[in-house]
């Protein structure tokens, strides 16, 4: 048998064996801890369901089940763009529901009953607490994976002579990254459309060559036998066994839509350009001095040319990810012991918790745990 004495995990809220697992720990006084994996909001998890075929079904209004848990359980229904959506189906709902395994704040990363969460940086803290997750669950730790990170950024000159000498470039030019948009991958375009926005980006990339490499870093999810062909039509690297945790500490310029990724780069003080062709129209990024939000395709290329050559523009976007840093994420190389320290905590919280008879252990639970 297995006798856990910690349960960490990346969510407390989906419905199957995330949410059963925290469950049955809780009626045991095991403590649980979500870590910091990836950026989440409401809007954004409405406007994947919404892209998904066959979504009003299975996440609207036109089933029975979703339309009566829409009446019954409010806290599964969010409004997004005129439309009524639920975080999972009618069936499974009220499956969890009479389970007893349903998350109190399903649309919230964190809404659900573990013990505590490990949030990556204060601008996550500040979102959770507007979603209704209390404060005495939330504690900023940073995100474990950026300790090597970290590392790399403290020996950016060394690393990128190293990248650029595996990838066959010049490390004296200066290096845009970009994390090459997945738009047909998690189906908020068609391919055909998709590939159409790709095209433009390479060839933009190209008009900058040669007196600046462009590397692309493509998603786990992206295929790279797809996108190899159209990078070679325009003279483009891609790299393969770089993922963008090396690729960003050693960039100039990083290009990316809206991402996780983009908060390692304000970490890494490297200018930013974030795209938003595709109708996103997220906020989150409009006050970082050092990133540019570009919706229209006319103004990216002369954005671009501009940052390679005004210093004076390029030094002064770099202070602006620098002023927003600590703010957007906590980067000391620390992150991993930090969160080691609360599991320690939570351990001995729990022992104290399993000490007590069975009917005083739930009222000893933090009170979202219940």
């Amino acid at each position: 048998d297995l006798h856990p004495i910690c349960l960490v995990s990346i969510s407390d809220r989906h419905i199957g064996a995330e949410t059963a697992l925290i469950q049955a720990a809780n009626q045991k006084g095991i403590p649980s801890l979500i870590a910091p994996f990836a950026m989440s909001s409401a809007p954004s998890a409405a406007l994947y369901r919404k892209g998904l075929d066959g979504w009003e079904r299975r996440y609207g209004m036109r089933h029975w089940a979703n339309r009566w848990v829409a009446r019954f359980l409010p806290q599964w229904v969010y409004d997004y763009a005129g439309e009524r959506l639920l975080w999972q189906p009618g069936a499974m709902i009220l499956a969890a529901e009479i389970t007893c395994i349903a998350p109190p704040n399903p649309w919230s990363l964190g809404g659900g009953k573990a013990w505590l969460m490990a949030v990556e940086n204060a601008q996550d803290e500040a979102l959770f607490i507007a979603e209704k997750i209390g404060n005495e669950k939330l504690v900023v730790t940073g995100k474990p994976s950026y300790d090597q990170v970290y590392r790399r950024w403290q020996r950016a000159a060394d690393y990128k002579r190293e990248i650029c000498a595996e990838l066959g470039l010049d490390p004296a030019k200066p290096l845009l990254v970009c994390a090459v948009p997945q738009m047909a991958e998690h189906e908020f375009l068609p391919w055909d459309e998709h590939w159409r926005e790709v095209e433009f980006l390479f060839e933009r990339f190209a008009r900058l060559q040669p007196q600046v490499n462009t590397v692309l870093s493509l998603h786990p999810k992206s295929n790279f036998a797809q996108y190899a062909p159209r990078a070679e039509k325009y003279g483009l690297t891609i790299a393969r066994r770089q993922g963008y945790d090396q690729l960003i500490p050693v960039c100039d310029v990083f290009v990316a839509t809206f991402s996780s990724t983009v908060t390692l780069a304000i970490a890494c003080h490297r200018p930013t350009v974030v795209l938003d062709f595709y109708g996103f129209n997220y906020d989150m990024f409009d006050a970082v001095r050092g990133i540019r939000v570009v919706r229209r395709h006319e103004d990216f290329l002369p954005l671009l040319q501009r940052l390679f050559a005004d210093k004076d523009f390029y030094n002064e976007m770099v202070a602006g990810q620098a002023q927003a840093a600590p703010y957007w994420a906590r980067f000391d190389g620390r992150a991993t012991g930090r969160i080691l320290d609360l599991i320690d905590e939570l351990v001995e919280k729990g022992r104290q918790i399993q000490n007590l008879p069975p009917r005083q252990r739930r009222a000893a639970l933090p009170p979202w745990s219940r």
